[in-house]
Formats: C-alpha cells, sequence, structure tokens
C-alpha cells in the first residue's frame, strides 16, 4: 500500500513535469510562428487572441498529457503484461485470456444497448406519470389560480406528490416531499451525512429494522427540508437538523422538525411498508390528505429497473 502510493505520487509528479515540457514547448513554438509573420498580414487572428491561446488556453491540454496519455498507455501495456505472466504459468490460461480477451468490448457493448433500452423505457414511464400530474396540476390551477406549490420524489420505481394550497387559500407555504425505502444504513453515512443530535437519535435504535427506519426517516426528511430552502443536495446536509416529536396519529403521520439557519420548518412522516415519507414546509400545517384514487404505499414492491435482467 506504502510503495503504491509513493509510485502513484512519482508517477503524478513526472506527468505534471511533463505537463508543463509540453506547454512550454507548444507556447514557443506559437511564439515563433506569430513573430515570423509580417504585421502587414491580416490573417483575421488578433494579438490579443493568440495571448489569450498562449496564456489560458493551452493550459487546457494539460489533463491529456496528466491523464489521458497514462491511462492510454496502461491500457496498451497492462493487458500485454497479464497475458505474458499468464502464459508464463500456464499456456491453457493463456490461450483462453487470448480468445476470450477482444469479446470483452463486446460484451460491454451489449450492456450499454440494454442500459439504453431500459433507461428509454423508464423515460417512457417518467412521461406517462408527468402526463397525468401535469392535468391534476392544471386541475389545481383552474380551482386555486396561480402560485400551487408541487414537490415531486420517488424511489425504487414508486413516487409521491404533494400539493400544497397558495396563499389566501388555506395558505401552505413552500413544501418538500421525499420519499425513502426503509433500508441499512452503514455508520459511515450516518457520521458524514448526520448531525450529533441525529446520530445520537440513530445510535439510540434498536438494532435492526427500528435502527435503519430512524436512519431513512431522518434523511427524507433532511431531503424534504432542503427541497422547502430550494437548495436540494447541493448543500451541507448537516446544515438542517431534524428532530421528531410526539406520537403517531391515527392516520398514521407524526410530527417533526427540521432546523437551520433560517429558522424552523415543520413537518410530518410516516412509514408505510417498506416505504418512509416525510415533508416539510414553512410555516405550520396539518398532514396533507391522501387523493382517493392514489395507490397503496404500504402495499407496494420496491421495483429496481437497473437489476433487471437486461434483453438484448
Amino acid at each position: 500500500g506504502i510503495l503504491r502510493a509513493v509510485l502513484s505520487n512519482l508517477a503524478a509528479g513526472l506527468a505534471f513535469k511533463a505537463a508543463d515540457g509540453t506547454l512550454a514547448r507548444e507556447r514557443e513554438r506559437l511564439v515563433t510562428v506569430r513573430a515570423r509573420r509580417s504585421p502587414l498580414v491580416d490573417d483575421g487572428i488578433t494579438s490579443a487572441e493568440i495571448a489569450a491561446l498562449a496564456a489560458d488556453k493551452l493550459a487546457h491540454v494539460a489533463p491529456c498529457v496528466t491523464r489521458y496519455a497514462p491511462a492510454m498507455m496502461r491500457t496498451r501495456i497492462v493487458p500485454l503484461a497479464i497475458l505474458a505472466v499468464s502464459f508464463w504459468y500456464s499456456w491453457a490460461v493463456g490461450v483462453i485470456l487470448l480468445v476470450t480477451g477482444p469479446l470483452i468490448p463486446v460484451f460491454m457493448a451489449l450492456v450499454g444497448l440494454a442500459a439504453r433500452d431500459a433507461s428509454e423505457r423508464q423515460m417512457q414511464d417518467i412521461g406517462s406519470m408527468n402526463a397525468m400530474l401535469a392535468e391534476r396540476i392544471r386541475a389545481l390551477y383552474g380551482a386555486f389560480g396561480d402560485g400551487v406549490e408541487v414537490s415531486i420524489s420517488d424511489r425504487a420505481g414508486w413516487a409521491v406528490c404533494l400539493v400544497g394550497a397558495p396563499a389566501g387559500v388555506g395558505r401552505s407555504g413552500r413544501v418538500g416531499v421525499d420519499l425513502e425505502i426503509v433500508e441499512p444504513r452503514t455508520p459511515g453515512f450516518v457520521a458524514d451525512f448526520f448531525t450529533a443530535h441525529e446520530r445520537a437519535r440513530v445510535d439510540a435504535a434498536p438494532d435492526g429494522d427500528q435502527r435503519d427506519e430512524a436512519a431513512n426517516l431522518i434523511w427524507s426528511a433532511k431531503e424534504a427540508a432542503l427541497k422547502v430552502r430550494r437548495v436540494g443536495l447541493r448543500a451541507d446536509t448537516r446544515s438542517v437538523e431534524v428532530h421528531l416529536h410526539g406520537s403517531c396519529r391515527p392516520d398514521g403521520w407524526s410530527p417533526l422538525s427540521v432546523v437551520d439557519a433560517d429558522g424552523e420548518m415543520h413537518g410530518w412522516w410516516r412509514r408505510d411498508g417498506v416505504f418512509v415519507s416525510a415533508i416539510a414546509c414553512d410555516v405550520p400545517h396539518e398532514p396533507p390528505r391522501t387523493l382517493a384514487t392514489s395507490a397503496r404505499l404500504a402495499d407496494a414492491t420496491p421495483r429496481h429497473s437497473w437489476l433487471d435482467r437486461p434483453t438484448c
């Protein structure tokens, strides 16, 4: 491990030194070529453009020398080295690698084509969902006028949409919703993205499903709150802190609040089968009402489209 780190550092130093040499030679060649041209010849390139090219734009060539060129060299040398070592130990292994090695790009292309088709199918599903959502939002706009607040979240083939009334119609303020699966979260995840208070809440929960629920609930509430602030996951997730309050209501919703530098946001959360969802708003409000035509998340089965068997 130490030897590899030392060699990697040495290689990086040599690559940057080579890049500096390449840039210096190209700048010298550029200045020499321009100096040989008569100032009376107008080729449409100004001296300012030449200066910008030499001073700024040539620097963008450096990644080609420091990253692309070494990577290309490795792709030429490493496979041959592996093949040579394989023949040294066993001619049978070497023959197998020699025959099957060229097929690897073919299989990668087939996997890529299958992934593309799966992505297109998913986009079609999302498009149909968006069409239905747009129709309902247009109905809300017709009922309430402009200013309807909408937040959407999806997870594992299922989606939720939270709609808040505009000002003057039972104002809900800015809203945010997030949907998550109750699944294990690593200690590193909790340590990196949760505050001390939130980590203590997760650690206090019994091992197993209850701890998984606590971790995913807090994460869901964070995402919902960051949607309210209009920043999303561009912001540090530790800039907001989730607090859980009270017990579960008969309708399944439990209260929560999220605190950040701009104040307190109010929200609710609930568990539906393997899913947990959280909502947040910048003003106090009652839990949302579910549409009569909505699917029951409690009966939903997560779907991971990227795990489907590829079809070629």
